[in-house]
């Protein structure tokens, strides 16, 4: 028997989520690489934009992570594999997966929301899937 068989394919939402998120890093990295060819500012200045772009960028990714991690989660996959994955300890993984992440994939997938608490993070994963 094939072993790949029972292996799911990649939905249509995960790809174009991994996507749009990829896109967006890749835009601020990019224009931060830009600005730096360029740059004839003093030096505080250019910390200050630097770090703001690359910080914009490292949340950015631990979100889409984190999502791609919920979502792995609901397909079934084991703590011990979510931990392999992220390259975390396994105590560490329900903090990895943060309720921002759970309330995006929910919205991108069109599940109703969670928790008020969560409604911004609900309607940005609405609006991604929206935008396909």
């Amino acid at each position: 028997m094939n072993e790949q068989a029972s292996i799911p394919a990649v939905s249509e939402e995960l790809r174009s989520l991994v996507c749009h998120h990829i896109d967006g890093i890749a835009d601020v990295l990019h224009g931060a690489l830009c600005r730096n060819r360029v740059w004839a500012g003093d030096v505080a200045q250019w910390q200050r934009a630097n770090l703001g772009k690359l910080t914009a960028a490292m949340i950015r990714l631990n979100l889409l992570t984190a999502t791609i991690a919920e979502h792995m989660s609901h397909a079934g996959a084991s703590g011990e594999t979510l931990a392999q994955c992220l390259q975390i300890d396994m105590d560490d993984v329900d903090v990895r997966i943060t309720a921002a992440a759970q309330a995006r994939l929910d919205g991108f997938t069109g599940k109703p929301p969670s928790s008020e608490r969560q409604a911004y993070w609900h309607e940005a994963g609405r609006r991604i899937a929206a935008g396909r």
